[in-house]
C-alpha cells in the first residue's frame, strides 16, 4: 500500500522528527511512504506523478505471484522519498 504525502514548510523543521517516527512506524506497517514538498508538486507535477506511478508500477510488480505461478519475485527494494527534490 501506498501513502503520498504532501508537506508543506511547517514539516521542515517543526515535525521534521514526528515525521520520521511516523513514517518509520507506517513502513513497519507494511506501507509505502512517498513525501513531496507543496512546491514539488505545484511546480514540477509531471515528475511527482511519474515518481509515484514507478513505486506503484515497482511495488506491483514485486509483489508475490499465485501460488500455482512459476514466476519467481525479487526482493523488495526501499522504496520512499525523504522530501527532498525528486
Amino acid at each position: 500500500m501506498l501513502i503520498v504525502e504532501v508537506d508543506g514548510s511547517q514539516h521542515a523543521e517543526e515535525r521534521f522528527e514526528y515525521d520520521r517516527k511516523r513514517t518509520a512506524r507506517l513502513e513497519t506497517e507494511g506501507f509505502t511512504v512517498m513525501r513531496f514538498w507543496n512546491g514539488e508538486v505545484l511546480a514540477r507535477t509531471d515528475e511527482v506523478v511519474e515518481a509515484i506511478g514507478t513505486t506503484i508500477a515497482t511495488s506491483s510488480a514485486e509483489r508475490a505471484p499465485h501460488p500455482k505461478s512459476k514466476i519467481s519475485t525479487s526482493p523488495k527494494g526501499e522504496v520512499g522519498h525523504d522530501g527532498g527534490s525528486l
